[in-house]
């Protein structure tokens, strides 16, 4: 499955996804997208700014068709050092003249870093069979903790230089490029996040495409009616989700549901435990209603009873 998602703050939306066997590229699965949206909203890129894509083998002549075609500026990372692209832009940044780019950036899991940042302009790029297709811009980006040290991870070797490939101007503002492209991270913490853990996403509802496609399109419409909710009506929003805290819901569709009709035409969704609790409540009020009754007019103890749980009539 491929998702594409807004990530404007405040505003994230799932904008389309479209599902397939696996031996469908990501490629084409963006391009159907892409049609999709393109037929129902006019031309992409008068309305799309910037797509920011998560690492992976796009290949340059598809990030340069995506910039002709569709009119999108895209941003993406390089998948690994050892293109030549980035071998390419190593090779500037080893330049003296090499105009670096200094900024704070404040991350949940690393704290407070400096970031340094280069910007190169108009990068001959190759598709596969070794042919310049067109040019890109990238960005070379370095780690420092607030020492000046080059930033390390978890077994103590340095963090790696980060590559972003890029349809965008690079060399004024290589910041800002890194910046939109740390967008992402929207995507895995608020984004795939949300969907799985309050949205089920990842839960089959089983083996057929129908369903399985059903299933996710359900639950993405939900989480968008729910992202303009909270948008519209923050305070009733915020209440209902300190509400479903409190019952223990461990996702927004719940588990499987009892649907209940009442005689004047209204529906209530209950989950089996509640609706059991519901049945109960309305059970006791009954017995005790009958006893009073029964009370109440003298009747002995066992008549009442037999009016609570009367005898099953005989068959013909």
């Amino acid at each position: 499955m491929v998702l594409l998602l807004n990530v404007t703050p405040e505003r994230e939306r799932v904008v389309g996804f479209v599902l397939a066997p696996l031996h469908h590229s990501e490629r084409t699965l963006l391009r159907i997208i892409l049609r999709g949206l393109e037929k129902r909203f006019g031309p992409v890129g008068k309305w799309m700014n910037q797509l920011v894509l998560d690492r992976g083998y796009w290949g340059a002549n598809y990030l340069l068709t995506l910039k002709r075609r569709w009119g999108i500026d895209v941003i993406t990372r390089a998948q690994h050092g050892g293109l030549d692209l980035v071998k390419d832009v190593e090779g500037l940044a080893s330049a003296p003249e090499t105009r670096w780019v200094s900024g704070r950036e404040s991350h949940s899991h690393l704290g407070e870093m400096d970031v340094k940042c280069a910007g190169f302009d108009g990068i001959e790029v190759c598709d596969e069979d070794r042919r310049v297709v067109g040019k890109l811009n990238a960005v070379l980006a370095e780690e420092y903790d607030l020492r000046g040290r080059r930033l390390k991870d978890e077994e103590g070797e340095e963090r790696p230089r980060f590559c972003y490939v890029t349809t965008l101007p690079a060399t004024r503002n290589p910041s800002r490029i890194r910046a939109l492209y740390r967008q992402r991270w929207v995507i895995e913490n608020q984004g795939f996040r949300t969907l799985t853990q309050e949205w089920a996403l990842d839960c089959l509802a089983g083996r057929r495409f129908n369903a399985l496609n059903s299933r996710i399109a359900f639950a993405l419409m939900l989480y968008n009616a729910d992202g303009v909710l909270r948008m519209k009506h923050p305070g009733p929003w915020q209440e209902e989700r300190d509400r479903l805290r409190d019952l223990g819901e461990r996702n927004r569709l719940g588990g499987p549901s009892v649907a209940v009709y009442t005689p004047a035409g209204r529906l209530g969704l209950f989950s089996i435990p509640d609706y059991g609790r519901l049945v109960a409540e309305r059970e006791r009020r009954r017995i005790v209603r009958t006893l009073r009754e029964g009370l109440a007019r003298g009747e002995s103890l066992e008549r009442t009873l037999d009016r609570l749980d009367p005898p099953p009539s005989r068959g013909t």
